[in-house]
């Protein structure tokens, strides 16, 4: 395959003694020590110290919008995000005849958090892990989900059913596409979906939020997760000031914008899907 040292090409444009030491060190890939160091080593805006190089698209539209990207000192969910999303959605983008005419419905499906539940954000994630959110259509084709009904691969992918005539029929029907349509639901096979992780606030200045995220596209990217589901994972922010952020139920009677933050967030959500500076969509889902 590709070497990885050619990837990085485009990244790195000058020379440096440590970028082998730190990217072993923070990256977590073996790149061979003739790897040059980024062109841009930038400090992130709470002004902790930066450990290096990082991939050039989180200088560029869309990721420069979102502070998430510039801000995390996780490198390897940053390179691997370049490798497994950024890079091979450029390459799919100029493949001469690439048919995307069977994606009738593009979702956005939009995760709001705060900052007080900034931390707990990775849990309510777990779920997926156990059971990819794309795996419920199994109901669609009007089986009763029984654990010892199903054939499962070694990730934990749906494979077929047993003791079923017409589910086998259903699995070697679609032997030779993704495990993604198995489940037998035509919306999923004409329609994709991306994740986005909104913030209320500004990643850059919560640490909390930023290192929630990292679990999370971290988990998002590992081999037979739910990543199987979506197209994309997407941070981004609303950029509410915190004295602004509020929501107080308990004072709704007294403080005419105690629930401004929610208010405000959903409005960010709207305008920035609405862009499409992420992407053209047909309608975002707001996963409170």
């Amino acid at each position: 395959g590709m070497s990885i040292a050619f990837l990085l090409g485009s990244f790195f444009s000058e020379n440096s003694s440590d970028i082998y030491s730190y990217i072993n060190n923070y990256g977590g890939f073996n790149f061979p020590q003739t790897v040059p160091s980024a062109s841009r080593v930038v400090k992130s805006t709470n002004e902790r110290r930066d450990y290096g190089p990082r991939p050039e698209f989180v200088y560029e539209h869309p990721y420069i919008s979102s502070s998430y990207y510039t801000s995390t000192s996780n490198f390897k969910t940053l390179y691997t995000t370049d490798m497994l999303q950024v890079q091979p959605k450029l390459l799919a983008s100029t493949q001469e005849g690439r048919n995307e005419g069977d994606i009738k419905t593009r979702l956005a499906i939009v995760r709001p958090f705060c900052e007080f539940d900034a931390e707990a954000l990775p849990s309510t994630f777990t779920c997926w892990n156990a059971l990819p959110p794309c795996k419920a259509a199994l109901d669609d084709i009007g089986d009763e989900y029984v654990s010892n009904e199903y054939e499962f691969g070694p990730d934990g992918e749906f494979m077929a059913f047993r003791n079923n005539t017409a589910g086998m029929n259903l699995f070697e029907s679609f032997r030779e596409n993704h495990y993604f349509d198995q489940v037998g639901s035509d919306a999923m096979k004409t329609a994709t979906a991306d994740v986005f992780l909104f913030y209320s606030q500004t990643y850059s200045a919560n640490e909390v939020a930023i290192k929630a995220v990292d679990t999370i596209i971290e988990q998002f990217f590992e081999a037979g997760g739910w990543s199987q589901c979506f197209d994309n994972i997407y941070a981004i922010e609303a950029n509410i000031p915190q004295e602004l952020d509020l929501y107080i139920p308990s004072a709704q009677d007294e403080l005419y914008n105690w629930v401004n933050g929610p208010n405000r967030q959903f409005e960010a959500a709207f305008r920035i899907i609405q862009s499409g500076e992420w992407g053209d969509y047909d309608g975002f889902y707001l996963m409170e």
